[in-house]
């Protein structure tokens, strides 16, 4: 991204934290989620947890002065608490290619993310994203 911008130019990333997705009180199925998710990152060479990082890489890059913002999806009831059983379901044949769990294994989390998602009393937190910008020397 640095190679196509300007001197001066603005950079501006987002991205999430995979630790910080749960539940309160805590369940099982988002264990497995976060299982499941992180497997697949490993295999693909992906950083779950890049989002708390990326204010070091914008300065590391030579970003001057990187400023960061920091909010938490969490909620109680509605659709968005579906957000991570509609996701596994998305990528199921993807994961279930990759080898790192069964589409039984799949469906099994997906049903339990879904009966949390109807339980107003459990506290879904969708992720804490972080928003870095900076200028480019």
């Amino acid at each position: 991204m640095s190679d196509v911008l300007r001197p001066g130019g603005a950079l501006v990333c987002e991205d999430f934290e995979m630790s910080a997705v749960g539940t309160r009180p805590q369940t099982d199925a988002y264990r497995r989620l976060i299982e499941v998710s992180r497997a697949v990152d490993r295999q693909r060479g992906i950083d779950s947890d890049i989002g708390a990082k990326l204010h070091t890489l914008f300065s590391e890059a030579g970003y001057k002065d990187p400023e960061i913002a920091v909010y938490e999806l969490a909620f109680l009831r509605g659709e968005a608490k579906r957000f991570w059983a509609i996701t596994l379901r998305e990528a199921e044949s993807a994961i279930v290619a990759q080898g790192t769990d069964g589409t039984d294994g799949i469906d099994s989390i997906c049903n339990d993310l879904e009966r949390i998602a109807k339980d107003d009393s459990v506290l879904v937190l969708i992720a804490r994203v972080f928003q870095v910008w900076g200028r480019k020397a």
